[in-house]
C-alpha cells in the first residue's frame, strides 16, 4: 500500500492532488478517483521545482497550464525563491509583480482544419454562437481523437470584454471546470483575431487575466482546500 503526504489544490474548479517526491504510476487513478481516493482531474509530482503531470488514467502529460499555477503559488506560499518551473514542456518562467502570472510554452498551429494549436499541449479550437448549447462531453469524444494521440477540445463564444470557453479534456475524457493551457490557447487566438493584448478569459470555474506580451500569460486565483496522508484506496 502507498502512503504519503499530499496538498490538494484548486484552480477555478480545476482540481489537483501535489506530491513532493515520487508517487508509483499504477497508484495514480486510485488516488484521483474521486469515490474512493483523493479525487481530482491529476497528479503532480515534484522536486524542488521541477515538476511531472499525470492524468486520472495514469498517463502522463507533457503539460498542464493550471497545475504549473498551483504548484508556482504552494512554492511561493511555503517562501521557496522560484521564477521558473521545469516541466516536460520546457521551462515555465514566472511574474510575481502583483498578481502571480506563469508564461505559458510558445504557442504553435499544429493543424488549421480543423484549427488546432500547441500550448504544451494540443487544443483544437471550435468558435461557437452559445456555449450552453454545446454538449460537451458528446461533441468532445468526437473531437478528441483528431490527432493520433489524442487532443484537448475547447469551445469558444466572445464576449464584450474577451472570451468565454468550456474545455473537454483528454485523459480526464470529460469536460473540466478550467483548463489553462486551453485558456491559453483560445486567448492566443482571440489575440490574434481581434488584436487585443489584455483581455479576461471566463470559464465555468472561474475567470482568468490573460496577457499576450513576448509571450501567452496567465492568472488565475488558486487555493488549497486541505492536506493531509494518503493511506491507500480502491483495494490499493
Amino acid at each position: 500500500m502507498s502512503e504519503f503526504n499530499f496538498v490538494k489544490a484548486v484552480v477555478c474548479g480545476n482540481d489537483f492532488v501535489i506530491v513532493e517526491g515520487d508517487v508509483e504510476p499504477q497508484v495514480i487513478p486510485s488516488v484521483l478517483d474521486r469515490h474512493f481516493g483523493i479525487g481530482g482531474d491529476g497528479i503532480i509530482l515534484f522536486e524542488e521545482n521541477r515538476m511531472r503531470f499525470f492524468n486520472p488514467d495514469g498517463k502522463k502529460a507533457e503539460f498542464c497550464g493550471n497545475g504549473t499555477l498551483a504548484l508556482s503559488s504552494l512554492l511561493l506560499n511555503r517562501g521557496d525563491n522560484v521564477d521558473f518551473i521545469v516541466t516536460d514542456a520546457g521551462r515555465v518562467e514566472l511574474n510575481k509583480e502583483g498578481a502571480l502570472f506563469i508564461k505559458l510554452p510558445d504557442p504553435m498551429v499544429i493543424m488549421e482544419e480543423p484549427l488546432i494549436i500547441q500550448v504544451g499541449v494540443p487544443h483544437l479550437l471550435i468558435p461557437v454562437d452559445n456555449l450552453e448549447r454545446v454538449d460537451v462531453k458528446v461533441e468532445g469524444r468526437r473531437y478528441t481523437k483528431t490527432l493520433e494521440n489524442g487532443n484537448n477540445v475547447d469551445w469558444i463564444e466572445m464576449m464584450d470584454e474577451g472570451i468565454k470557453i468550456r474545455t473537454y479534456e483528454r485523459g480526464v475524457e470529460d469536460e473540466t471546470l478550467s483548463c489553462g493551457s486551453g485558456v491559453g490557447a483560445a486567448g492566443y487566438w482571440y489575440s490574434q483575431v481581434m488584436g487585443k493584448e489584455k483581455f479576461k478569459v471566463k470559464t465555468r470555474g472561474g475567470e482568468y487575466q490573460v496577457l499576450i506580451q513576448d509571450g501567452i500569460w496567465i492568472s488565475a486565483p488558486v487555493f488549497f482546500p486541505f492536506h493531509g496522508i494518503y493511506k491507500g484506496g480502491n483495494g490499493v
